[in-house]
């Protein structure tokens, strides 16, 4: 995330994070702000929905995303990109943070603790699980894709690293299930198929690359569904071949299929809203009714009751979470959404993180000019405290080498060899190999 998408989201989070605004009518409050939302629903009881935010940590809803509630006990870091849920026990869910690593809850979100375990790489760019084995998850990351084949005990690196262009930070990872078409890929634009001797050639480009989920898969008929800049794809052969069904909708970052009325697709798009089909893609209309805001057409979250085809949570981008009850008819915000208080989250993080520092090194905490310098430099302090001395430091405290991320953010921030060297030995000191 460079700097200046960093400036426009704090920004965002100013305007939208004021708790009212008094118009002719009297106060009115305004949702909550989000960026890179992921939405989780329970199967078994589909009242209870989860949703992870950067900055915000997760949140939770026991009564279809009505009333929600933070849950970030634990949480060191609380910029969480990511949330899957185990495939055979809904109290269990990882989420993938930003510098943070990996977090696991088995209580529902009650309690969270850390699963760094073998991981090289501590910001988390995606999350899968396979649908068959619970001890089997995926972690995605800049350097390559890694598994865990004992629910999080430890983790390994796959081969292969990441294919096509450079990482980019839009990377998602799609798993349909344990066998073909099984795992994919989406970086830069093109969607690669992981198989026995690593990831294909590209099976398809001109994805639409957005931190989003462009993907769906209908088990029952086989057919797996991709949105790119060129429309509505779809695939009867796990990706090998692929045939256009619709080219009316720019920009579809997120494909989800209605469980419970075959034929009803919703897709969610970049500045357009959300459409819906309900005669298999052959024509498509805007439900739009409700999602109010001036970024509230960007969709960057959708979901899908999996008992209740009617119902649908979306995430829009620096405004808040819509729900509907009526297949998109119309929507409508929580009806409460306690929005955190950044210095609470500020002393929590640093508490937890320095006490794990004291406890496993003895060491004390940053110089304050040291932490002048860092905050200079995001990508290892926490966004909303840059430019200030009372930095919460992202590092998980997993051992790993800080030499690749402290020259490439020195020299972002324009500190000179002696400065990167004081902050290299303090962070290797703290969370070094």
């Amino acid at each position: 995330m460079n700097r200046c998408s960093v400036l426009f989201s704090l920004l965002l989070f100013l305007f939208f994070t004021t708790p009212s605004f008094v118009t002719g009518q009297g106060r009115t409050p305004l949702p909550p702000f989000i960026h890179n939302s992921g939405i989780v629903i329970n199967p078994k009881d589909p009242s209870v929905v989860y949703a992870s935010f950067w900055m915000y940590g997760v949140y939770k809803s026991t009564d279809y995303g009505k009333n929600w509630q933070p849950i970030n006990h634990g949480f060191k870091n609380a910029s969480v990109y990511n949330l899957v849920m185990s495939s055979h026990d809904p109290n269990v869910l990882l989420a993938g943070t930003y510098a943070g690593g990996i977090y696991k809850t088995k209580d529902g979100g009650k309690n969270w603790f850390e699963i760094n375990t073998g991981l090289t790489r501590s910001t988390i760019w995606d999350l899968s699980r396979d649908s068959e084995d619970p001890q089997v998850f995926y972690a995605l990351t800049s350097i390559g894709l890694f598994i865990t084949k004992d629910a999080g005990e430890r983790w390994s690196q796959l081969p292969g690293g990441i294919p096509g262009s450079p990482p980019d930070q839009q990377m998602t990872l799609f798993a349909v299930n344990s066998q073909p078409p099984g795992l994919f890929l989406q970086n830069g634009g093109e969607l690669f198929r992981w198989n026995a001797r690593g990831w294909s050639p590209p099976v398809l480009t001109d994805i639409t690359f957005i931190r989003s989920k462009p993907f769906a898969y209908d088990s029952p008929k086989g057919v797996f569904y991709a949105g790119t800049h060129r429309g509505l794809l779809k695939s009867t052969d796990g990706g090998k071949t692929w045939d256009l069904l619709f080219s009316g909708i720019r920009f579809p970052n997120w494909v989800v299929l209605d469980p419970t009325r075959p034929g009803t697709l919703y897709i969610g798009t970049d500045g357009d809203g959300v459409f819906k089909s309900t005669d298999g893609a052959k024509t498509f209309g805007p439900i739009n009714e409700g999602l109010k805001g001036i970024t509230s057409h960007k969709i960057f979250g959708l979901a899908i009751d999996p008992k209740n085809g009617q119902r649908l949570y979306v995430a829009a981008h620096s405004i808040g979470l819509f729900r509907t009850e009526d297949g998109g008819e119309h929507w409508m915000p929580p009806e409460s959404f306690p929005l955190p208080d950044f210095a609470e989250i500020a002393a929590q993080e640093k508490a937890a993180v320095l006490e794990s520092a004291s406890t496993s090194h003895s060491l004390p905490p940053p110089p304050a000019d040291l932490l002048i310098h860092c905050n200079r430099c995001h990508g290892w302090t926490h966004p909303i405290l840059d430019n200030r001395t009372d930095v919460i430091w992202r590092a998980a405290p997993t051992p790993r080498d800080w030499t690749a991320t402290v020259g490439r953010m020195g020299r972002l921030a324009g500190l000179d060899d002696t400065q990167k060297a004081t902050i290299l030995k303090y962070l290797s000191d703290h969370f070094g190999p």
